[in-house]
């Protein structure tokens, strides 16, 4: 199922779009058309509120990428490179390949973003310090509305909660006084969870006072920040540890090779039930022409396996995702994470060498944790 899909790119960064944008963007425009405009300026007509209300949610989400892509510039200028901003329901992302390797670089794009939105802020300021005598009611409300959102997306990304923008500041700067990017993580870490709990609480109490609408959206936000939070701590951790780690280290190229005219029930029975494991290579001609499953034999009807071969379910390796030896391991879990892959080939030269396991990234970043903390693997300054 598609999750996210390609709206524009800008300085070569893709700007897309998730699938909850669209409910998000809906309800506050149709939250802004219905009430808000009419019921702050009741001379308004209900033509103008609505166009109005287009227009400001619109130029709500150009604030939004306007942050992201202050954060995405200053990164790439860094060296950290940039690829994709994701809006999804409340807010934008920015995906950094990589975690800046200095507290420095860390607190420098952390802070870019809410600057840029104080800078829209002031800017949309301008329109409500021009007056209505000479710009106009609408121009005043358009400029009111979009100066206050941006400023309350500045402080509100200054909390000092990760993966927040104040969480990174926060995390900066702890990691340059300990000079411990694990400690800084995990302490900006449990901040972003207290900042959710703290907003999910504030939220349930405006619903039980009977703001329901204001009160849904607090306890929304507070909820992705809390799951956020988990997330990026993970993913944090994760990066760090397979840093300096590439997929031609932790190929495995032994595995249990079996010919193309073996049938699939004696697959199961001679080689995967002794064995436990879950994908074989396939010899013929004397070199691996394919690779076949658990999975995909598992999808073969139970009558049909004792009749059915090998050869007949196995993929081709040249029709298999692979990867270059030299990857770093992090980007291999990156994409099996987002083609949904367990396993991906590793070819180099149009040679197979073997294959890397999402299982196997997983307990080499468990092993390389325990062996050698992250202190020092990262610069303080």
């Amino acid at each position: 199922m598609v999750k996210s899909f390609p709206l524009v790119k800008v300085f070569g960064i893709e700007i897309r779009v998730d699938l909850t944008w669209a409910f998000a963007f809906g309800v506050i425009l149709w939250s802004l058309g219905t009430y808000y405009f009419p019921n702050e300026y009741d001379t308004m007509s209900v033509l103008d509120a609505w166009t109005l209300a287009l227009a400001v949610t619109v130029f709500l989400y150009f604030s939004i990428v306007a942050h992201e892509l202050g954060h995405s510039l200053v990164s790439k200028k860094l060296g950290v490179d940039v690829k994709v901003i994701t809006l999804f329901i409340v807010g934008g992302l920015a995906h950094l390949e990589q975690e800046p390797d200095k507290a420095r670089n860390e607190l420098a794009i952390a802070l870019t973003g809410p600057l840029v939105s104080l800078g829209l802020a002031l800017l949309f300021g301008v329109l409500v310090l021009a007056g209505e005598a000479n710009v106009g009611v609408k121009l005043v409300a358009f400029g009111r509305w979009l100066a206050l959102a941006n400023l309350s997306l500045a402080l509100f990304n200054l909390l000092p909660g990760f993966p927040l923008d104040g969480g990174r500041a926060l995390r900066a700067v702890i990691w340059s006084l300990t000079g411990s990017f694990e400690r800084a993580t995990k302490v900006a870490g449990f901040m972003g969870q207290a900042v959710a709990f703290g907003l999910m609480s504030w939220g349930g109490l405006q619903i039980f006072d009977g703001h329901i609408a204001n009160g849904f959206w607090v306890v929304l936000i507070g909820w992705f920040l809390y799951r956020a939070s988990i997330q990026s701590m993970a993913n944090a951790a994760l990066k760090s540890g397979l840093a300096d780690l590439t997929v031609r280290e932790i190929i495995r190229s032994n595995g249990h090779v079996v010919p193309p005219t073996m049938s699939l029930e004696q697959l199961l029975r001679e080689v995967a039930l002794p064995t436990g494991e879950k994908w074989f290579p396939v010899s013929g001609g004397g070199k691996i022409i394919g690779v076949i499953t658990l999975e995909e034999v598992q999808s073969i009807d139970r009558v049909r396996r004792g009749s059915t071969t090998v050869g007949q379910t196995m993929k081709m390796i040249h029709e298999l995702p692979a990867i270059s030896p030299d990857e770093g391991v992090y980007k291999a879990f990156e994409r099996m994470v987002k083609e949904n892959l367990s396993l991906l080939q590793v070819a180099e030269d149009g040679i197979w060498l073997g294959s890397v396991t999402k299982e196997r990234i997983l307990t080499t970043w468990s092993v390389q944790s325990s062996l050698q903390p992250l202190k020092g693997k990262m610069q303080k300054r």
